[in-house]
């Protein structure tokens, strides 16, 4: 398909607003101001891809971290740090105040890839930090698409950094420009966060603009950390076009957003009116919407249908279209809000009008990115207004524009394309300003007169179109007759009065020039609703065109052709007619959910603002619910908000869920969602419930009479009294109380008329109950023999209740002595059986004792025979020894015999040694002595060591002595020593060590049991011969393979001999004995031992009296024979 010779306007334009309504419409006027806004981010909710047939995203640098600060190796390497996100890669640039910063041994800078994309980790490492680093530290990120900064301060104060907390300025919206006063007012606002405040700076072509005059800088906050800039200018003039830019700078950083403003002249002509698309869909995100968007011209305007996957796209709550016009310029819109998966897939825009039909696809795909990747290119647009420039004999036409790629370029001169040779030059040339920057150059040789008229170059690539027009005037050529060609003043004005409208332009000419009007490509037929005219005025002439009853089908392109015989000139007026565009509903806070009507309905209610009444919807999850039945929705409108709501009667449980309302107007929609737990929303409390129940009344006329009932329950209660289902007023003489849960209804007399029955109502906001009873009303004297009656019977009913009771009482008494009779006989009975225990013990000891000494008078009588004969021997032998001896003793010296005595010579006790056969008899003699009966005498235990150590030898069947060797006892001795055998029952496998503590510790012990096949046996604990039992501060645990015993918090008193013993059967089968020493805390350091001495240390001066010789300890005697006798004492003794 050849392409159009037509003028196409790809001008980012605004239309100033003349902001009077008429019915439901507004005037706009495009004046065809060009502006180019910079490509901000934006962010995203969805965690997708947008594929737009294979096309990238370039951004310009914005920080998504703001720079921190930490602090390394003690303080001596500092790493500044920070996020930002690019396309392409930034350039970074540090300063320390206003002085860039290079890299050295001490300073490292880096930009590494953050998980990659367009994210970028910056990095900045001082190393060997001193005092000279401290100050305002700024990064600044650029890239051709933009730049930004941030700042972070570095202070040493106390040895630490501080940062000041806060946002760097970071713009919200993009430059917007606004207009008034038919174009004679402009506005450029934008939106940024930032704290602290920033300092706002505005600039036209890198001059800063100041306040004053025809320009007025506004900085609002209109929340916290928001601000909205506007810069005003007043009576707007084609001196104003250029570049615009606002600054915004506080303490952590700086940032900037640019706007173009041009002026253009350009009319629109074009052959050929189907619908061409100008350029590549695009695809945008809004927060959870997503945006399809499509330009193309089209006259007259074009039917659009969107289709997905080959299937017509209808509008729904979640699907919006949009169409806007712009003369012959269409936007056609996709909107698709809370998107999924399933969205994906290929979208077709198909525009068709009586000149043909277009289609453009786009690609939606997800693939897990977070971010939708625009086109990788520009769709050209022009940065200057085109110049004129002579030079001798050729006329340069140029225009500067940025387009990627490289765009076609083509000449109009007066609706007709002109094509390169001959007289005409056309060249694209790069300018050295930018990457994507070019010259449009047209180059005409020896211009002529007719050269004259309006020009226009057309830029195009596959990202869009742009046009820049410009008029070629020639003041000094030769005129056709007296009088110069036409030449508009000044910009074509738009007037509305009620139902008409004006277009009015100035036009210079000489003669008076011939004036056409044209809508799109057609002239217009002039007459009924359409009048034109031309009217001299001050040497000037004012063409108007008027406009009766105008109706949204009177938007469209216009224009104006003024030609005489020196030549011709046209002026272009945009007209729109579109309906007032009204805001979609906003929702204000969150739904309200709540039980009224006493708790029998759910209400859910949810406040918007919206500029019309919306139109509400109300849904159980997916499900649309009927405004009929348990469910009812209701819109309301109250102080300048609309509130929607939905009631829900006699619900249940199965009511919980969420609902959702949805609000929609022209402008869009809205919805929101409302969580309804029922079981939560039932008030907590307890319903009435009567305690006390109303009883039947009987009273004779003139007495009084009154009903109790008396309930419990959550307060506050009401109570509601009735007589035969008639509820009683205040007016009726009833005396009606309620306080603290009684309910009293009182007559103070009664009649006949009182008769029926009576109910009492109760009710609070947990429940209802009732209660019902009759009043009966008697004559006097019937009244008081039923009142005799009824007293009588009282009586008898109360007598008989003190009987039952009275002999409940006694028989509960003569239990009670049953019992105790039981338990004291119970008590006796084991008194007797455990005397009767002791009795037969003192009986088993005396008896023992009594053997003992029976057998010890024996043994006694026994040595006493055996000393008297050994005495006669002896004494017969030293007599005649000493008659030998007395012969000899003046011949022969005596030889000394020493003896090493034991203890019991210190007390004076000598002990004689026998010699020759004597000594050998006698030593043979008390061996046998020896095997056959115990030893004389036991040693009385002075420390409770000494005494376990006696319990040990007894316990092996020996009895301590003071000297000899021992032999076991006889096991008939004494029972209890006696060991069990194996099998005979249960015995003790370890035996417990003597255990030393310190006062307040914990006493425990442990032994092991063998059963030996028996059950298990009963295990008792004595404490000097007491029975351990169990109580708060002793715990015994016995068990087949052991026994334990714990004592808390031992005391001096808990020092003893302790005992455990093993009983089958009711026969002791096993015993084994320990000691408890008790350390004072003084006396911690000490053992047991040394502990025993220091007790005895104190009873030494008594213990030097009264000799305790049971303590003594048997000593072996030595003997030393010499030749020679010797006298020791009285005794003498000879060599052996």
């Amino acid at each position: 398909m050849s392409r159009r010779k037509e003028e196409i306007f790809y001008n980012h334009t605004r239309a100033s607003q003349k902001k009077e309504e008429i019915g439901e419409l507004v005037l706009k006027i495009d004046i065809a101001f060009d502006q180019m806004i910079d490509d901000d981010d934006f962010e995203t909710s969805e965690a997708c891809l947008f594929d737009i047939m294979g096309v990238g995203d370039d951004i310009a640098p914005r920080f998504t971290q703001k720079p921190s600060l930490k602090q390394e190796d003690n303080g001596q390497r500092l790493v500044f740090h920070c996020t930002l996100e690019a396309s392409p890669k930034p350039d970074i640039q540090w300063f320390q105040g206003t002085t860039p910063i290079t890299g050295s041994n001490r300073i490292k800078m880096r930009v590494d890839p953050a998980g990659g994309g367009q994210s970028f980790n910056v990095q900045m490492e001082i190393v060997n930090v001193t005092q000279n680093d401290a100050g305002t530290y700024k990064v600044v990120a650029k890239n051709r698409l933009g730049e930004v900064s941030a700042s972070i301060n570095l202070n040493f104060s106390a040895g630490q950094q501080k940062q000041q907390n806060g946002v760097a300025p970071n713009f919200i919206t993009k430059p917007m420009t606004r207009q008034e006063n038919n174009g004679k007012k402009l506005y450029f606002e934008c939106q940024l966060a930032a704290d602290p405040t920033p300092q706002i700076t505005w600039y036209r072509d890198a001059t800063p603009i100041t306040q004053g005059g025809r320009f007025k800088i506004k900085a609002e906050s209109k929340e916290p950390k928001k601000y909205f800039l506007t810069l005003e200018i007043t009576d707007v003039n084609a001196q104003d076009a250029g570049n615009y830019k606002v600054t915004a700078k506080n303490d952590l950083g700086e940032s900037n957003a640019t706007i173009r403003l041009n002026f253009d002249s350009t009319d629109v002509i074009g052959k050929e009116n189907q619908p061409v698309f100008i350029q590549k869909p695009a695809i945008s995100q809004a927060g959870e919407k997503i945006i399809l968007e499509c330009k193309l011209t089209a006259d007259p305007k074009p039917t659009i249908t969107w289709m997905f996957n080959d299937q017509i796209i209808q509008k729904s709550s979640r699907i919006n279209t949009i169409h806007r016009t712009l003369g012959v310029t269409h936007t056609v819109i996709l909107e698709i809000s809370n998107v999924t998966l399933q969205d994906g897939g290929e979208y077709k825009s198909l525009a068709k009008n009586i000149h043909g039909e277009a289609h453009a696809t786009i690609s939606l795909n997800f693939e897990g990115s977070k971010k939708p990747i625009l086109p990788d290119g520009k769709a050209p647009h022009f940065l200057t207004k085109p110049m004129i420039k002579q030079e001798k004999t050729q006329l340069l036409m140029t225009c500067g524009l940025e387009a990627k790629p490289s765009p076609q370029i083509r000449w109009y001169h007066d609706d007709k394309e002109i094509g390169g040779g001959g007289r005409v030059v056309i060249t694209l040339d790069r300018n050295a300003s930018g990457p994507d920057m070019y010259n449009a150059v047209l180059k005409i040789k020896d211009p002529k007169p007719e050269d004259g008229g309006s020009y226009k170059c057309t830029a195009s690539n596959d990202f869009g179109e742009s046009n820049a027009n410009i008029t070629l005037n020639f003041s000094g050529a030769e005129k056709k007759g007296n009088g110069e060609a036409p030449q508009f003043i000044g910009k074509p004005q738009v007037n509305q009065d009620a139902k008409k409208l004006t277009f009015e332009c100035v036009c210079k000419a000489t003669p008076k020039p011939d004036v056409t009007w044209f809508k799109g490509t057609s002239a217009l037929k002039l007459g009924g609703r359409l009048i034109s005219s031309v009217v001299e005025k001050n040497g000037n002439y004012v063409i108007k065109l008027e406009i009766m009853n105008f109706t949204p089908d009177d938007g469209g392109q216009y224009k104006v052709t003024a030609k005489n015989s020196n030549g011709e000139s046209s002026a272009n007026i945009t007209l729109n007619l579109e309906k007032p565009k009204v805001d979609a509903p906003k929702l204000e806070g969150k739904p309200n959910i709540r039980l009224e009507d006493d708790g029998k309905v759910i209400m859910i209610s949810q406040a918007m603002k919206s500029p019309t009444k919306p139109d509400t919807k109300w849904m159980f999850g997916n499900t649309p619910l009927p405004n009929t039945g348990r469910f009812q929705s209701n819109l309301v409108e109250e102080g300048g908000l609309y509130y929607g709501s939905l009631q829900i009667n006699n619900f249940n449980d199965k009511d919980s869920g969420t609902y959702k309302m949805v609000a929609k107007n022209e402008g869009g929609e809205a919805s929101i969602s409302a969580a309804v737990n029922v079981a939560a929303l039932k008030p907590k409390g307890d319903a009435p419930v009567f305690t006390q129940k109303l009883t039947p009344q009987t009273a004779a006329e003139g007495e009084g009479a009154e009903f109790l009932a008396v309930i419990k329950g959550s307060e506050p209660v009401e109570v509601k009294w009735l007589k035969n289902k008639k509820v009683l007023s205040k007016l009726d003489p009833y005396k009606i109380t309620y306080e603290k849960g009684n309910c009293r209804l009182n007559i103070p007399k009664v009649s006949k008329s009182d008769i029926g029955e009576y109910t009492v109502e109760v009710k609070n906001a947990y429940g209802s109950g009732m209660s019902m009873a009759s009043l009966q009303v008697q004559d006097s004297k019937k009244k008081a023999d039923d009142d005799a009656k009824k007293k009588a019977e009282d009586d008898a009913k109360k007598k008989a209740d003190d009987d039952a009771k009275k002999k409940a009482d006694d028989d509960a008494k003569k239990k009670a002595e049953e019992a105790k009779k039981k338990d004291e006989a119970k008590k006796k009975a084991e008194e007797e059986i455990l005397k009767k225990e002791e009795e037969k013990k003192k009986s088993e000891a005396k008896k023992k004792e009594e053997e003992a000494k029976k057998k010890k008078a024996i043994e006694d009588e026994k040595t006493k025979k055996a000393d008297e004969e050994k005495k006669k021997v002896e004494e017969a032998k030293k007599k005649k020894e000493a008659e030998q001896a007395a012969k000899k003793a003046e011949e022969k010296k005596s030889t000394p015999t020493i003896v090493v005595d034991d203890e019991d010579n210190k007390k004076g006790k000598n002990l004689k040694k026998p010699s020759g056969k004597d000594q050998s008899k006698t030593t043979e003699e008390d061996k046998n002595k020896s095997k056959t009966k115990p030893k004389s005498y036991k040693k009385k235990p002075t420390t409770i060591l000494e005494d376990e150590e006696n319990d040990e030898e007894e316990e092996n069947g020996y009895e301590a002595d003071d000297g000899g060797d021992h032999e076991g006892k006889d096991a008939t001795d004494d029972d209890r020593s006696s060991k069990p055998k194996p099998g005979s029952g249960p015995i003790f496998t370890s035996k417990p060590e003597n255990i030393v503590v310190v006062e307040g510790q914990p006493i425990r012990v442990s032994v092991g049991i063998d059963c030996q096949g028996r059950p298990m046996p009963l295990v008792k604990f004595q404490r000097a011969g007491r029975e351990i039992r169990d109580d708060s501060r002793t715990a015994i645990n016995a068990s087949k393979s052991g026994a334990g015993l714990e004592i808390k918090k031992s005391r001096q008193t808990d020092e003893a001999k302790y005992s455990i013993i093993l009983e089958d059967d009711g026969h002791t089968t096993d015993t084994v004995t320990f000691s408890v020493f008790i350390k004072d805390q003084k006396d911690s350091s000490l053992d047991f031992r040394n502990l025993l001495k220091h007790r005895e240390k104190g009873k030494k001066d008594q213990d030097d009296e009264d000799v305790d010789w049971g303590s003594l300890k048997p000593v072996l005697k030595q003997l030393v024979n010499f030749t020679n006798p010797v006298i020791v004492g009285n005794n003498r003794f000879l060599p052996g």
